[in-house]
């Protein structure tokens, strides 16, 4: 058995797969496999696949069902007690699996790790950003004095490219949210997480998240999807534990406030207003992003964003 299961969902990355997979390759700690999951690829991504030479990495190939599907079909295939995931487009740092597993060592009761990370190609980091929010080195178990801000805060500093976890809790926590979604699928997953699992923030820089490449520039072209957790919040409140349900519900309006302030930018106000309907009353005027929520949800926003995007897509 290997010590590491190493998940790649793969979808028309035919450019930067091979990038990735050498970055897992170069790794000091040697003893994982690989699981690549071709999602219905149209442009050569896993022929690249299949002609890397390296026997720890095996193609998967399924018809195209969205990140979280791609991401569960290898959590089934993995045989490994921890498990990482790294998109197709994204690098890790040679020293990804040991400074992360070491961590593991020195906190055994940990379920996950989450490692800090660069933008590529700036090499752009923001780590003192990330601790006046809230992120610092170590571990964390929440409660429910928490606030919703710090939260939120390591929620955005999470991603599947960073994020080393003992398998059995994140097959504890259901895996990834399907249901062909391509935004949130991942959140979903790591709030459950967080709400019921010991963490720990290493905020040393292993891993790099190619931005130009990914899905992390939607928000600069169009309106993103609404977050799964928001269509339905039974996704949430059924795995929250009861004594931090309300930490969890001002959570949510936190989520809202902020989702409908993008909709509302892009012209999208019917369903900002929806969304502050459902999550927001008029005692919640502290919640951050609370007043572009309540401006966006107003017809009256479509010609600001109109005024406004341009520049922005700059």
């Amino acid at each position: 058995m290997p010590l590491v299961s190493i998940v790649v969902p793969l979808y028309n990355k035919a450019p930067y797969v091979l990038r990735t997979l050498e970055s897992v390759a170069a790794q000091t700690v040697t003893d994982f496999e690989v699981i690549v999951v071709d999602d219905g690829s149209s442009d050569g991504s896993a022929d690249l696949v299949a002609k890397f030479a390296d026997p720890r990495f095996k193609l998967l190939r399924q018809a195209n069902a969205g990140p979280g599907a791609a991401r569960n079909r290898g959590l089934r295939e993995a045989s490994a007690p921890h498990v990482a995931f790294i998109d197709a487009d994204d690098v890790w740092l040679p020293r990804f699996l040991e400074e992360n597993l070491g961590v593991f060592e020195r906190y055994p009761t940990s379920g996950a790790v989450v490692c800090g990370w660069t933008k590529y190609p700036s090499g752009s980091r923001q780590t003192e950003y990330w601790r006046t929010r809230g992120v610092v080195e170590g571990p964390f178990l929440i409660s429910k004095g928490a606030t919703p801000g710090r939260l939120f805060a390591m929620l955005a500093f999470m991603n599947p490219s960073t994020i080393l976890a003992k398998s059995e809790v994140i097959r504890r926590w259901g895996g990834f949210y399907e249901d062909r979604c391509l935004y949130g699928e991942d959140t979903t997953l790591w709030l459950k997480i967080l709400l019921n699992e010991p963490m720990y923030f290493n905020l040393h820089a292993l891993s790099k998240l190619d931005v130009e490449a990914s899905e992390l520039c939607r928000n600069y072209r169009g309106a993103r999807p609404i977050e799964p957790f928001l269509l339905d919040p039974r996704i949430l409140r059924e795995a929250c534990p009861k004594t931090l349900l309300p930490l969890l519900e001002r959570l949510l309006k936190v989520f809202a406030c902020k989702t409908a302030a993008m909709l509302g930018f892009w012209g999208e106000w019917r369903q900002a207003r929806e969304l502050v309907r459902r999550f927001v009353s008029s005692g919640d005027w502290r919640i951050p992003f609370f007043v572009p929520a309540v401006v966006s949800s107003s017809p009256f926003i479509t010609p600001i964003g109109w005024l406004v995007r341009p520049f922005v897509r700059r």
